[in-house]
């Protein structure tokens, strides 16, 4: 028989667990694990009165309680202490159940051949995993990888001999056929998914567990025939559900049996737990299972209308370490070593900069040995800890380029960090009637563009110099006057006004080249009885000096300095009072820009 509610076989065999399953211990058979030791099981008062045939059991991240109860075609949330939470009714035989991520429970029903989403708080159904109504043959097991926030929902299609994967409604994958061979199935019943994304899969009548990594490729194979089994041969069980727990254990359910057969990883028997019966901790067809935080194991009995419950000692959970380093930044956890309950789900970050001056180190992911995942780029990762691991945060570092630009012109580059090691570019653009001259500070250079190997912070300074036409002349001046009809040498070395002064002397003297009345010159030099009075006219910002010489003839030819008028000067000026002499005495009036 093929079928999971209700299997009413007697055999000795069935007899002899049930009676042995009422001890105190309540396990059948020897242990004999590799390293993983066989769990104590003591059976508690179960919950009863609630169902007419508790047909599977989920357990959400928040501690509840989800129960199918196929006969009654309802979904029953239950506290782990018993307390109804809420009721989903009008189902169409639901068998399979499962709570994922995001508050989200499947449910899958065999007359309508669906997998109905709902919440957790059980309203209307969100929506269905694939086209709906006739998606499956028998969705007869669901599981969900809850190791990651996306992660796959599995259903197994016992009829089809098929086991179907989800992401959110869609499918994504389907493997298994009928057969005896590694990834083939006769009826395909539990499904459970490890901590390090493994499903393990129950071939009912196969009467094994085959193991697939998370795409879905055979791993392993190991037997569900106990020592026990083996003496007669005839004795063939029709499992069910399967679940694992924190210390490598595996739990079956076997529903012909009336027992929870429990194995290491690898498949190695440890023990027994209940049996066939009507008493407190014995079975009549058992369904599913799960195992609350608190190590309570809670098992649906179908044709016994209840919940078996059992306190697992020696099934405490397994510690594990994490030492995180990082060098640089501050990751959260900090640097240091910790301890966690294996199955654990962890969220580690790291500061995506460390900024230290002109220098910053850049988060460029993270390397984790002895867990999966084994890397990553981003400054934040999530990890199920299942091992020992060391997460070691990896970073680049970088020098800033700082670029000062000179008076008359910009410094420019695509970036202000750079790689430890790169060649950055840096270039100088001049303003009009301008030219860059140098770059100066932590690199000298008249290159430009101008290439800097960042081995550290550089701080670059370009220097900028005005376009001379003939005679120092230059071209912004002469622009500002809109001389730019000719060259520019042409411009310095004209007389555009007709004051008989060129051009580029007026630049000297900071007159106006396009004003005949504008020019350099003494106005008046007057001799007076207590000296001389002197008037000129001439710009604003040329540093002036008045000298005067008694001679223009020979080596006598000695300009003396009078006056030193500096800029802002006035336009038009008179000074009295300039001491004189009896002698002769020639003055004039030479500036300086």
């Amino acid at each position: 028989m093929n079928t999971q509610h209700y299997i009413g076989c007697w055999s000795t065999k069935r007899l002899l667990c049930g009676m042995l399953s009422f001890a105190a211990a309540l396990f059948c058979g020897v242990p004999s694990g590799y390293g993983v030791s066989a769990p104590t099981a003591t059976p508690q008062t179960p919950f009863q009165g609630l169902f007419r045939a508790p047909t599977r059991v989920a357990l959400d991240t928040a501690g509840n309680l989800y129960v199918t109860d196929s006969r009654a075609g309802q979904v029953i949330k239950l506290s782990t202490n018993g307390a109804m939470l809420a009721v989903k009714s009008n189902l169409s035989r639901p068998l399979a159940v499962a709570a994922g991520n995001q508050n989200l429970v499947y449910v899958g029903e065999e007359g309508s051949g669906r997998v109905l989403v709902f919440n957790s708080v059980l309203t209307n159904a969100l929506y269905s995993l694939g086209a709906g109504s006739n998606e499956f043959q028998l969705a007869n097991h669901i599981a969900v990888d809850t190791t990651q926030s996306n992660g796959w929902i599995y259903v197994a299609d016992s009829r089809a001999n098929q086991i179907r994967c989800y992401t959110n409604a869609t499918l994504v994958k389907t493997f298994g056929t009928k057969g005896t061979g590694n990834g083939q199935f006769d009826f395909p019943a539990g499904l459970y998914v490890s901590p390090s994304q493994e499903l393990y899969v129950v071939d009912q009548n196969n009467d094994r567990v085959q193991v697939f990594n998370s795409t879905g490729s055979f791993q392993r194979v190991f037997s569900l025939r106990t020592p026990a089994d083996l003496v007669t041969t005839n004795i063939y069980g029709r499992s069910q559900g399967i679940l694992g727990d924190s210390a490598g254990r595996i739990y079956v359910m076997d529903a012909f049996q009336g027992e929870v057969k429990v194995f290491d990883t690898t498949g190695a028997y440890l023990s027994t737990i209940g049996g066939f019966g009507e008493w407190i901790g014995q079975f009549r067809s058992t369904g599913s299972s799960v195992l609350g935080t608190d190590q309570r194991l809670f098992v649906t009995s179908i044709d016994n209308n209840r919940m078996e419950i059992f306190s697992i000692q020696g099934g405490g959970p397994v510690f594990v370490t994490l030492q995180v380093i990082s060098d640089y930044g501050t990751p959260s956890p900090v640097v240091g070593v910790y301890t966690n309950v294996s199955g654990t789900l962890l969220t580690n970050f790291v500061t995506a900069t460390d900024l230290r001056g002109q220098t910053q180190f850049v988060n460029t992911g993270w390397a984790l040995s002895g867990n999966v995942p084994a890397s990553g780029s981003t400054n934040t990762m999530i990890m199920t800890h299942t091992n020992n691991a060391v997460l070691t945060w990896l970073w680049k570092t970088q020098y800033s380029l700082t670029l000062t630009s000179g008076v008359h012109g910009v410094a420019s580059a695509s970036n202000n960090w750079w790689d430890a090691g790169a060649i950055a570019t840096a270039t100088a653009t001049p303003d009009i009637y301008y030219h860059f001259n140098m770059w100066t500070g932590t690199v000298s250079s008249t290159t430009n563009p101008l290439s800097v190997l960042m081995t550290g912070p550089q701080n670059v300074v370009s220097l900028f110099d005005a376009n001379l036409a003939t005679n120092s002349t230059p071209e912004w001046w002469l622009a500002s006057f809109n001389l730019t009809g000719l060259t520019w040498d042409a411009q310095a070395l004209g007389d555009q006004d007709g004051d008989k002064v060129f051009t580029w002397q007026e630049f000297l003297a900071d007159t106006n080249p396009t004003n005949p009345l504008s020019f350099l010159a003494f106005t008046k030099v007057n001799p007076m009885t207590a000296g001389v009075e002197l008037a000129w006219h001439g710009g604003i910002q040329a540093t002036q000096f008045i000298e005067k010489a008694s001679t223009l003839i020979g080596t006598s030819n000695v300009w003396q300095g009078v006056l030193t008028n500096y800029p802002p000067t006035s336009i038009s000026i008179t000074i009295t009072n300039i001491p004189g002499t009896n002698n002769p005495a020639f003055y004039r009036i030479r500036v300086m820009r």
